[in-house]
């Protein structure tokens, strides 16, 4: 009973952290009026107000809240995004999701909740998930984050933890547990969208023991060690970054603190759509930017938001990409193009 009376009146619990606001984006540096399509709907965006709330007594399995062993609740600070009808309803009916005949193995008394789906890839973790973790920073000293298992079996995600110096316990994701108090916060923004305060209060705090004073690299990401998302015809494009003094590195080769350290002490960076692109958080004021986009793709904005939040000055061409499955296509990049770039603004 105590859980469905929770259940009425968490909404009016609510505490505000971050205000609601509009974020104005500066445009990119060689912006050409051709491209607006791409970035129209974001050049101005609504970031909503964020929060967090108690809640007593629910229960944690296969990285869902629970209440009372039955049906998953709060779905929205779960996903990434809010899901449609048939989306939640899967969740009700497969038996992955359904913890009610599993005994419970653990039961905590203090928690708070930042995860999602998605926390366990570079981007999300970095910039959704820590970003939530700024929501509750004075509070974990007692409610400690939960984090999975598998999460903190990856690198970045267990060194990032222990360089915030934040306090976290470690559940397995499948095992059934109670939290009898848990906070519970809000996405800081939708993702791909970044609430200034917070992403910056996440780049200070991870750069704090590395700020280099003059930052005079020049860093292209290579992607050629992934299955999917590449530049084609990468070794045309090597010799003209070369003659413009780019290091071509391959940051999962490198801990955290590298990644940190390296792409603190850049002045430019570069590379195609991915997830490498998210070290800019690691750069300082100032500095710049260059994505490659696959041409007509005007949904993946995350790294024009970004550089924008970050003030970082933020470039782009716009490459061939060889089907519509932008987060899987190849793309093939005209050395015409960068070179013309890289001329005109890094000469």
């Amino acid at each position: 009973m105590i859980n469905y009376l929770n259940l009425l009146t968490y909404k009016f619990k609510k505490k505000s952290a971050y205000e609601s606001y509009i974020s104005h984006r500066k445009k990119p540096i060689n912006y050409k009026t051709e491209d607006n399509y791409l970035f129209n709907n974001e050049f101005k965006k609504e970031i909503k107000k964020s929060y967090f709330f108690n809640f007593k007594n629910l229960y944690v399995f296969n990285g869902l809240l629970y209440i009372n062993k039955r049906r998953p609740i709060f779905l929205k600070y779960s996903r990434m995004k809010n899901l449609r009808l048939k989306d939640r309803l899967k969740f009700f009916l497969d038996k992955n999701f359904n913890p009610k005949k599993k005994e419970m193995e653990k039961e905590i008394v203090f928690g708070s909740w930042i995860l999602d789906e998605k926390s366990n890839r570079y981007f999300h973790w970095f910039t959704d998930s820590l970003m939530r973790a700024t929501l509750v920073k004075d509070k974990l000293d007692l409610y400690p984050l939960i984090v999975f298992r598998d999460l903190v079996e990856i690198d970045y995600i267990l060194e990032s933890l222990n360089l915030l110096n934040l306090n976290y316990i470690v559940l397995e994701r499948n095992n059934l547990t109670k939290v009898k108090n848990l906070k519970i916060t809000s996405h800081v923004s939708e993702s791909g969208n970044y609430n200034h305060e917070a992403i910056n209060l996440v780049r200070r705090e991870l750069t704090k023991e590395v700020t280099t004073e003059n930052p005079h690299k020049r860093l292209w990401i290579s992607r050629r060690n992934s299955q999917y998302r590449r530049i084609k015809n990468e070794e045309e494009i090597i010799p003209i970054l070369k003659k413009f003094n780019f290091e071509i590195v391959t940051p999962e080769d490198q801990s955290l603190k590298e990644s940190i350290s390296l792409f603190n002490s850049a002045s430019v960076l570069g590379g195609l759509h991915g997830a490498g692109l998210t070290n800019m958080v690691f750069m300082q004021n100032g500095s710049s930017v260059i994505e490659i986009r696959r041409d007509q793709d005007k949904h993946n904005n995350c790294y024009f938001t970004l550089a924008s939040e970050l003030n970082i000055d933020y470039h782009y061409i716009n490459a061939i990409s060889e089907s519509n499955d932008y987060f899987l296509s190849d793309c093939v990049l005209d050395p015409e193009l960068l070179l013309n770039l890289l001329s005109e603004y890094f000469d």
